[in-house]
């Protein structure tokens, strides 16, 4: 897609910038503002072509006029790639550059490697030369259009058949009904086996719909188990409530019985207190027959409770008499023994000072130790962390080594390249003298057909001097032989060509990966590098080990 052109010193453009947009552009304005010139331009860049010589494009100026001027085309390639195409009007020069980069491809160094280029990236039409379909379709003049349609039946032909190729269209429709006659069995196989699994699907389709009715059976099964299992949780809900309710009624029997067991021991308390009663109607006359008497024993058991009450709190004091005895006696032995410690403690306090020195330096050293240990730790982690750089950097080393070794053919493929794009570009020629000669050879068989007929081969009308002899007929035959021989020769030596650069597409591909390769190794040169000065700053950093494992010995 064209996206911008610039035009330096071209005809009436001094510095002219036009951006095209996506879809129809047009442009407008008065005679003699430059228009053509536009167009021109952009066939001249993209088609190398230029109907007047390049000198005449060069800006006029009244002052000095330009030495040559200049043509910038900013354009999309078939992959979405940018790029910059400059040519200079007056004075040979060829740039293209990556619009993103701004950096120069190095293949382009002339217009015969840019027309390839562009055949390639930009407008990929192999059979069809350039400029004459930039001349014949593109660049055409105002008013000119028809012009190749009024041209006579030869010349139309002779105009239109390097653009139409006709020929490949019948020679692609002829080996496309040949490919039909030979896969014709195969298709038809293909068919029958096409059929047969029809067939297949149309019994498995039946399947599904049965495993679709198994589906519906087993969801309705399904459904009817969850309503199972709902009213089997509520029976056992319920069977819960009636356990329960059994329970209480049991623990009610439980109540009765005990009640009715206490029932029969009241009644048995009721008859024991019948009998006591009566027994203490009996005791009442016996005690009032007896009441001196047992106000005498009521006074003398009164004193016999104050005695024994006196009694016992004798033996309390006496128990309380041995307690403290035992109390006084632990009560010394433990004071004794604070004595002792104090006196061990008088003679440790003048040791205090020296311990507490002694402790001191000790917490020092300890904390002293902790530190070079958490520096030997450190120190190992950064060992550790050289060793794998130096892993890394062998490994990178090795790769490098080995990417090296593939890169020593690319001078001599690059050089096989270019000599087959050389061979490419005289194809081209080749084919543009085919197309010549096919173009002539038949101009001449109608003119030596023309002759057969006894007509002029110029004025299409009887000619008198072919009646009379006087005219030599074979003159165009002879041509057709001649150009027949070249066409044959040029032919020959096109196949001879191809043979050639068949194989260029592969040595582009290796010379693809080979130039990754190039670019591989600096990145592996530039990690290398890297890897080397962290390795050269490990080494700094864990050279004190030895000295570290020294002081935490010492």
């Amino acid at each position: 897609m064209l996206h911008k052109l610039e035009l330096i010193d071209i005809k009436t453009h001094k510095i002219t910038k036009i951006e095209f947009k996506k879809g129809l552009n047009v442009l407008h304005g008065d005679n003699g503002t430059g228009k053509s010139s536009v167009l021109e331009m952009i066939g001249f860049v993209l088609f190398d072509f230029l109907p007047e010589n390049q000198a005449d494009y060069v800006r006029e100026t009244h002052s000095d006029k330009p030495e040559y001027g200049k043509v910038r085309v900013w354009i999309t390639d078939i992959k979405g790639e940018p790029y910059i195409i400059e040519r200079t009007v007056g004075k040979p020069g060829v740039i293209v550059k990556d619009a993103l980069t701004k950096s120069r491809i190095p293949e382009i160094r002339g217009v015969n490697q840019l027309k390839a280029w562009i055949g390639r990236n930009i407008l990929p039409m192999h059979e069809i030369e350039l400029g004459k379909l930039f001349d014949s379709s593109i660049g055409i003049p105002q008013g000119t259009f028809i012009n190749p349609f009024l041209r006579r039946e030869g010349d139309r032909k002779a105009y239109f058949d390097p653009i139409m190729q006709l020929g490949v269209y019948e020679k692609v429709f002829k080996n496309l009904n040949e490919l039909n006659k030979k896969f014709e069995p195969d298709v038809q196989g293909v068919s029958e086996t096409i059929h047969e699994i029809i067939g297949e699907i149309k019994i498995k389709e039946e399947l599904l719909q049965e495993q679709e009715s198994l589906n519906a059976e087993i969801i309705s099964l399904a459904k009817k188990l969850t309503k199972s299992e709902s009213k089997s949780k509520g029976l056992k809900e319920k069977y819960k409530e009636i356990k329960k309710i059994k329970e209480q009624i049991d623990e009610a029997q439980k109540k009765l019985d005990e009640l009715n067991i206490k029932s029969e021991k009241e009644n048995e308390n009721l008859i024991d207190m019948d009998s006591q009663l009566r027994d203490a109607n009996t005791a009442k006359q016996i005690c009032d027959e007896t009441k001196e008497a047992y106000n005498k024993h009521i006074k003398l058991s009164s004193n016999l409770e104050i005695l024994e009450q006196e009694f016992e709190k004798l033996n309390a004091y006496k128990e309380d008499l041995r307690i403290n005895n035992e109390n006084y006696i632990k009560e010394s032995t433990h004071l004794k023994q604070l004595e002792e410690v104090l006196k061990k403690a008088e003679t440790n306090k003048k040791k205090l000072p020296k311990l507490e020195r002694i402790y001191q330096e000790h917490s020092e050293l300890v904390n002293k130790i902790k530190e070079i240990e958490a520096t030997i730790v450190e120190i190992n982690a950064k060992e550790e962390q050289q060793v794998k750089l130096e892993e890394k950097a062998s490994n990178i080393s090795k790769n490098i080594k080995s990417l090296k070794e593939t890169l020593v053919e690319l001078p001599e493929l690059v050089k096989k390249y270019n000599i087959m794009k050389d061979i490419e570009l005289r194809i081209k020629e080749h084919e543009i003298d085919v197309a010549n000669l096919t173009n002539q050879l038949e101009f001449f068989k109608n003119n030596q057909e023309k002759i057969n007929q006894h007509k002029c081969p110029f004025v299409d009308q009887t000619c008198k001097n072919l009646g009379e002899g006087t005219f030599n007929e074979d003159i165009f035959n002879n041509k057709i032989k001649t150009k027949e021989i070249s066409l044959q020769d040029i032919e020959k030596q096109i196949e001879k060509e191809k043979e050639e650069i068949h194989e260029k597409e592969i040595f582009r591909e290796k010379m693809d990966i080979l130039e990754k390769d190039k670019t591989t190794i600096e990145n592996y040169k530039a990690q290398y590098r890297d890897y080397q000065d962290e390795i050269k700053a490990l080494k700094e950093e864990v050279r004190i080990k030895p000295q570290v494992i020294k002081d935490k010995k010492e």
